[in-house]
Formats: structure tokens, C-alpha cells, sequence
């Protein structure tokens, strides 16, 4: 979204070439006119800058966007690496833990807990009935009895 800026500037910059260029047209001689248009040239050239600045992020956000562009991960230093599978003896030993005894796991939670932390209790909550009986009060709508 960085790309809006040089947008608008080289909007602002191309109004303020065409300005100056109106007031070149006034000049008497040629001689006064040139350092004019030599100025509004300048500004020109500015704003041409800044629309392919503009057009750049514009296009790079395009990219981005539908995926063409390259990750922020690549790069051409980084060398490319394929993948390997690991033989049983290194599975084992890059994974020590191959199965999971949820009894030991809070056995050790309980025994690492603060013991003065309050028991949570739940206490259970009445359940309102699904279909309440109407009130006395008229409603809207056919009355059914």
C-alpha cells in the first residue's frame, strides 16, 4: 500500500508542471520562457518517477497477492536442500518419547502444582426448562387456546 504515495505525488508533481508551464506561456521572449519550461521539465520528469516508482509496488503487490512472487524465505544465497528420510536408529533418537502415559503426565502435573491453590468446584447450575409455560400477558399475533 506504499505504492499510494508515489501515486499521489506524482499526481501533485504533474499538476505543478503544468502550472509552471501556464506561466512560462506568459513570458515576452523566448529567453525568459526557456528557464520556465527547463523548470516545468524538471517537474515532469519527477512525476514520471514517482508513476513508475508507483507502478513497481503495483506490480510487486500483484505478485504478492496471487502468489508469483518469490517468499521472503528464498533467496539466491540460500542453497536448497531435499528432503531425507531418517533411518530407525535416528527417529529414535530425534524422538525419545514414542509413546505418551497420560496417567504419568498428571501424576506430574499434580505433583508440580501449587499445593495452596483452591480445589476448583464446580457447582451445578439449574437448567431452565426448554418450553416455559406462556405468561398472562396478551400477545401479538392469533390467540390459540
Amino acid at each position: 500500500m506504499h505504492y499510494f504515495g508515489w501515486l499521489i505525488g506524482g499526481f501533485v508533481l504533474l499538476s505543478i508542471s503544468r502550472f509552471i508551464e501556464r506561466i512560462g506561456d506568459f513570458g515576452a521572449t523566448s529567453a525568459d520562457r526557456l528557464p520556465v519550461y527547463f523548470l516545468a521539465f524538471g517537474a515532469l520528469l519527477g512525476a514520471g518517477y514517482c508513476f513508475i516508482k508507483a507502478g513497481r509496488g503495483v506490480w510487486k503487490a500483484l505478485q504478492d497477492q496471487f502468489g508469483n512472487g518469490p517468499t521472503k524465505d528464498e533467496g539466491p544465497d540460500q542453497e536448497v536442500q531435499p528432503a531425507r528420510r531418517l533411518a530407525d536408529s535416528e527417529y529414535e533418537h530425534a524422538n525419545p518419547i514414542t509413546e505418551f502415559d497420560a496417567d504419568d503426565a498428571l501424576a506430574r502435573y499434580m505433583a508440580r502444582r501449587d499445593p495452596e491453590a483452591p480445589p476448583n468446584e464446580i457447582s451445578p447450575t439449574p437448567i431452565a426448562p426448554a418450553n416455559p409455560k406462556p405468561s398472562g400477558r396478551p400477545a401479538f399475533g392469533r390467540k390459540i387456546n
